[in-house]
């Protein structure tokens, strides 16, 4: 596993939330992710899928970041030497923490989500 440090800077959180709450400066998922909110379970949308959508994924990211919720930080594999955000959720008291990991690409204009599930760790 990949060296973790707990927070991050006030302009990074920042950007990283500023870009996670625009649709046109985030990327949902690519290559070697798993960007599955259609598999967690939504606790705010019980009355109609019951489930995060993309939407309600950055959302949730978003107002995270803004509030200050813990972030490590990690180095990336892929690619070779980039940053990992990683955030720990907890969005139901009897569920696992929802684990969400985030790229900031380096022109620091997008955000990639790569990772939006259960911890499988805890």
């Amino acid at each position: 596993m990949a060296d973790r440090k707990k927070g991050i800077d006030d302009e990074t959180r920042r950007v990283l939330a500023d870009l996670a709450s625009r649709a046109g400066t985030r990327i949902s998922g690519r290559q070697r992710a798993r960007w599955e909110p259609g598999n967690v379970s939504n606790p705010q949308d019980r009355y109609l899928s019951g489930v995060f959508t993309d939407e309600a994924a950055w959302s949730l990211v978003a107002e995270k970041l803004r509030d200050g919720h813990e972030v490590e930080t990690m180095v990336l594999d892929h690619p070779p030497g980039a940053t990992g955000y990683v955030l720990k959720i907890e969005v139901e008291a009897d569920a696992p923490r929802v684990y969400v990991k985030l790229e900031l690409l380096k022109s620091r204009r997008r955000v990639v989500g790569r990772s939006f599930h259960y911890s499988i760790h805890e």
